[in-house]
């Protein structure tokens, strides 16, 4: 499922070759489908959690994501000023791939984890 979604996120990158209005609804529809995997994580984290304490659980995945787009936001806060200030044509898209490379890097956690848990892959 992290391969898929790291798909889904770097096909953003195309709109800078396929100038169409129609695209931007490709690509949105593209990114709600990428935040997917959250729904199992949520799964997982209730179910392993202690008796009584689930809601710490979910809450921790929760300030997780908020400090991720924090981060996020810092980072292309910061860069967008050395991104238009190269010769790149329209250089925001580079943003689509980094994304899709950062999300591929929870693989190999992901794999591991499986094992940790108890859980046994088919």
């Amino acid at each position: 499922m992290i391969p898929l979604s790291s798909f889904l996120v770097t096909v953003g990158a195309l709109m800078a070759e396929v100038r169409q209005m129609w695209f931007i609804a490709v690509v949105v529809i593209c990114l709600n489908y990428a935040g997917l995997p959250n729904v199992p994580l949520m799964r997982l984290a209730s179910g392993v959690a202690p008796p009584g304490r689930v809601g710490e659980a979910l809450s921790s995945i929760g300030i997780a994501a908020q400090l991720a787009s924090l981060i996020g936001n810092i980072a292309v806060a910061i860069l967008n000023r050395w991104l238009m200030s190269t010769d790149l044509y329209d250089p925001l898209w580079i943003y689509y791939p980094a994304c899709g490379t950062l999300s591929l890097c929870a693989h190999p956690a992901d794999r591991d984890s499986s094992w940790r848990l108890g859980f046994r892959k088919r």
